[in-house]
C-alpha cells in the first residue's frame, strides 16, 4: 500500500496543475464586456494591412491587448512615441509623410502597458503621387480609369484609330497594354473579380483577361440606316452584372430620331433586358424626337438612374411633303413644339421607368450621374446658360425620388467643361474637367473638391502651354485620386494619354510646376425641375458577335512629376 503522505503529495501536485490550467482557460475566455479580451489574449490590429497615399491617414483598431486606449503604446518601425521621419502614429491613427521613404512598407505596432507581453502589428504601404504620360506617335487618350481587385489600375481609351486598354501598378509603371483594331475607342472600363475587366465604347463591348487577352467581343445591334450607336458608359450592377448606357439612332424617313438605350448585361455577354426611352411625344402625327443617354448608375434600391438629354423634335419629311404643303388637307400644319433639357429618369430593376424629370430648357452637351452611398444622386452637367462664363460646371444633388436638394455652378470667365464627378469617402465629391479660365495654357485640367453641401474645399489646375483635359476621376483605396485624360503640351506628338495620381488634397509634390490654384467662382443655381412622362419600349435582342483583333503596342512612358 502506498504511504498516505506520498499519495496526498501526488494528488496535491495534480490538483495544483488542474487549478492552474483552469485559471489559464478562464483568463483566455474572460471578456471585459466591450467585445475585447484581457491583455495577452489577442495580437490583432485591424486592418492588418493598409495602403495610404502621402499625407493621408489610416486608423488601426487594437483588439484584445488593452481595453483602454491610454493603456497602449504605439510604435512606427520600432520607434516609440509616434514621431519619426516616416510620419507619426497616435491613438492608432497613422499619417503618411509628404515624401515616401526609401522603403515604402512601414510597420505599425502597439504594446499594452498593462501586460508588455501583449503586442500587435500591422503593415502600411505608402504610395506617392505622380503625373505621367503614355503614348506613341499617334493621338492617344485615357478616357476611364478604375482600381482593380489587385490594387493596380486599369485604363481604357484609344491609341491612334484603335481601342486601347492598359494596366498600371500603383507607381504608374506599365504592366501590359493591348490595342484592339476594329474598335475605334473605348469610353469606360469596369474591373471584374476574376482579374479581368469589361471595356465598352462606340458599338462594342468586350471582356478581357487580366493580361489583355480577349474572352469575347460583341456589339449592340443598331439600325442599318444610321449606324451611329454610341456606348457612353458601363457600370457594375449589384447582382454581378453590368448596366450600360448608349444612344440609339433608329434612322428612316429622312430624319434620325434618337432614344436613350439602357441595357442590363450579364458577364457572359448575354442581355437580361434592354429598354429604349424617349421624352414626351407631341401631338402631331409621325413625330420624332432626338433624345439620348449620357450616363447610368445603379440606384440604392436596386433600380437604375440615367442622365441624358431631350433634344430636337420634328415631323418626318414624308408627312411634311404629303400633309403640310399648300393644298393639302392639313395645311398649314401647326409648328412642332420643342421640348429640350437635361433628362433624368429612374428605372425599376426590370428597366421600366418609375419617374422622369426635366431640368431647364436647353439640351446639355454632357451630363454624368452617380449614386451617393448615403442616399441620393449627384450630377455633373455642362451648361452654357447659367453660371459665370460661356460654359460652366453645373452640379446638382438630388434625392432618391429625383427632387432637387441643391444646385450650383462653378467656373470663370471662359469655358469650363466638367466631364466626371464621384462621391468621396468623406461624404463630399470630386469633379474634373477642363478650363479655359485658369491655368497655364489654352486648356488645363480643372479639379474641384466639394463638401456634402457643394461648397468648395479645394481646387487645382494641372497643365502646360498646350491643351489638357480630364475625362475621369476615381478615388483610390489609399485615399488619393486617379485622374485620366490627355495632353498635347508634352509627349510624342499630338495628344498623349495623361494620368495623374494625386494625394488626398489634389497635390503631387511641391516642385510640380504643372499645378496651380485657381479662384473658381461658385454660384447658386435656380433651374426648375419638371415632372415628365417618358416613352418606353422593352426590346428583345442580344448582342451580336463582333470579332476584334488584339495586338501589342509599345507606348513610351514619361514622368512629369513625382516618382521617377
Amino acid at each position: 500500500m502506498q504511504p498516505l503522505k506520498g499519495k496526498l503529495t501526488g494528488d496535491l501536485s495534480w490538483l495544483i496543475l488542474v487549478i492552474f490550467l483552469f485559471a489559464c482557460g478562464c483568463s483566455q475566455g474572460k471578456s471585459d464586456g466591450s467585445g475585447g479580451s484581457e491583455p495577452g489574449v489577442s495580437d490583432a490590429l485591424l486592418p492588418n494591412e493598409a495602403k495610404v497615399i502621402a499625407k493621408a491617414s489610416v486608423a488601426f483598431n487594437a483588439e484584445g491587448i488593452g481595453t483602454d486606449p491610454a493603456d497602449l503604446i504605439w510604435y512606427v518601425n520600432d520607434i516609440e512615441g509616434g514621431s519619426s521621419e516616416l510620419g507619426f502614429v497616435q491613438s492608432g491613427v497613422y499619417t503618411a509623410p509628404a515624401l515616401r521613404p526609401e522603403d515604402p512598407i512601414v510597420e505599425v505596432r502597439c504594446r499594452s502597458k498593462v501586460d508588455p507581453r501583449a503586442t500587435a502589428a500591422a503593415t502600411v504601404q505608402i504610395t506617392s503621387p505622380w503625373v505621367k504620360i503614355y503614348g506613341g506617335a499617334e493621338d492617344d487618350r485615357a478616357a476611364s480609369v478604375r482600381e482593380d481587385f489587385d490594387g493596380n489600375y486599369v485604363l481604357a481609351g484609344h491609341t491612334g484609330a484603335n481601342g486601347w486598354v492598359f494596366e498600371l501598378d500603383p507607381d504608374g509603371n506599365m504592366l501590359w497594354e493591348t490595342a484592339y483594331s476594329g474598335a475605334s475607342y473605348f469610353t469606360a472600363i469596369v474591373p471584374i473579380e476574376d482579374g479581368g475587366c469589361l471595356a465598352a465604347g462606340q458599338t462594342q463591348v468586350l471582356r478581357i483577361t487580366s493580361d489583355g487577352n480577349l474572352v469575347w467581343s460583341k456589339e449592340l445591334p443598331y439600325a442599318p440606316a444610321f449606324p451611329g450607336h454610341d456606348i457612353i458608359g458601363i457600370e457594375p450592377a449589384q447582382d454581378g452584372g453590368f448596366i450600360l448606357a448608349s444612344d440609339y439612332m433608329t434612322g428612316g424617313g429622312g430624319y434620325v430620331p434618337g432614344r436613350a438605350d439602357i441595357v442590363k448585361l450579364n458577364l457572359d455577354g448575354s442581355i437580361t433586358w434592354r429598354s429604349l426611352l424617349q421624352g414626351p411625344l407631341y401631338a402631331a402625327p409621325y413625330g420624332y424626337r432626338q433624345d439620348g443617354a449620357f450616363s447610368v448608375a445603379q440606384a440604392s434600391d436596386g433600380g437604375y438612374v440615367f442622365a441624358g438629354w431631350l433634344g430636337d423634335s420634328a415631323r418626318s419629311y414624308l408627312y411634311e411633303f404629303y400633309y403640310c404643303q399648300p393644298g393639302s388637307p392639313s395645311y398649314p400644319c401647326p409648328p412642332v413644339t420643342q421640348y429640350r433639357g437635361l433628362w433624368v429618369t429612374k428605372l425599376r430593376p426590370d428597366g421600366s421607368p418609375i419617374w422622369a424629370g426635366r431640368f431647364g430648357d436647353v439640351k446639355p452637351p454632357h451630363a454624368v450621374v452617380r449614386r451617393i452611398p448615403a442616399g441620393g444622386l449627384i450630377l455633373l452637367v455642362q451648361t452654357d446658360r447659367i453660371g459665370s462664363g460661356s460654359v460652366d460646371f453645373w452640379i446638382l444633388r438630388l434625392a432618391d425620388d429625383g427632387q432637387l436638394i441643391w444646385q450650383h455652378t462653378y467656373g470663370g470667365s471662359g469655358a469650363d467643361r466638367g466631364y466626371d464627378i464621384k462621391p468621396t469617402a468623406d461624404g463630399g465629391f470630386i469633379a474634373v474637367g477642363e478650363t479655359e479660365s485658369y491655368g497655364y495654357g489654352g486648356n488645363d485640367i480643372l479639379i474641384l473638391k466639394l463638401d456634402a453641401g457643394g461648397a468648395l474645399q479645394w481646387q487645382k489646375t494641372y497643365g502646360g502651354t498646350g491643351s489638357e483635359q480630364a475625362f475621369w476621376v476615381e478615388q483610390s483605396s489609399d485615399g488619393g485620386y486617379m485622374v485620366a485624360g490627355r495632353t498635347n503640351s508634352f509627349g510624342n506628338g499630338g495628344f498623349d494619354a495623361l494620368v495623374l495620381k494625386l494625394d488626398s488634397f489634389g497635390e503631387v509634390s511641391a516642385d510640380c510646376r504643372l499645378a496651380a490654384i485657381p479662384a473658381v467662382t461658385m454660384q447658386a443655381a435656380a433651374v426648375a425641375r419638371d415632372a415628365i412622362t417618358a416613352w418606353f419600349e422593352s426590346v428583345s435582342t442580344e448582342l451580336r458577335e463582333a470579332p476584334l483583333d488584339a495586338g501589342s503596342t509599345d507606348s513610351s512612358v514619361q514622368t512629369l512629376c513625382g516618382l521617377p
